[in-house]
């Protein structure tokens, strides 16, 4: 969501990243869902997920902000859904929440009150992955929010998801990281 082209979207552009990386070919499968909050990737998407992964990439919370999750019930969901990534055998890289002040399809004061809530509830899930040895979290918040807060390039016409700059700050955000736990093999 947010961009035209598959070539703009997230998994596509960190897919490139860590293939250039890498210094081979990467292949991706991907189970996103846009709306879903964590239950529904616990619940519906995670029994998707074929055997055989190198590395999980977990991006997910964003809508359980917008959408009120409590914090436990978040921390709940967080930690089973970790356990079973983990429980795939590969490490998981895990986003921290994105910066919800730059949503400006969101207006102030609300904005502000998402923006705190999102605080909480990223503590929340930052507590669940630091339980986890196999699970990175990347604070992309921290590395490249104060960029989607000054430069509007960075998110899509709707003014809520990111546009195809800002996926691509994410993805570079998101791949040394990804780099770092993937298993060495040959090309």
């Amino acid at each position: 969501v947010g961009v035209c082209h598959v070539s703009d979207s997230l998994p596509v552009q960190l897919a490139q990243r860590v293939a250039d990386g890498a210094g081979r070919a990467v292949h991706v499968v991907g189970y996103a869902r846009s709306g879903a909050l964590t239950r529904d990737v616990l619940n519906l998407q995670l029994p998707l997920v074929l055997g055989d992964t190198d590395v999980s990439v977990l991006l997910v919370g964003t809508n359980d902000v917008t959408n009120r999750t409590r914090p436990a019930r978040l921390a709940r969901h967080s930690g089973e859904l970790l356990d079973a990534l983990v429980g795939l055998g590969a490490p998981v890289v895990m986003s921290g929440l994105p910066e919800f002040r730059a949503m400006r399809a969101v207006p102030y004061p609300l904005r502000s009150a998402v923006h705190g809530y999102g605080r909480l509830m990223g503590a929340a899930q930052r507590h669940a992955a630091s339980q986890r040895a196999s699970v990175c979290l990347v604070d992309v918040s921290r590395v490249v929010g104060r960029q989607f807060v000054h430069d509007p390039s960075t998110m899509s016409a709707d003014a809520f998801h990111p546009s195809a700059t800002g996926y691509g700050r994410i993805a570079d955000a998101l791949a040394p990281t990804v780099l770092a736990v993937l298993p060495a093999s040959e090309p």
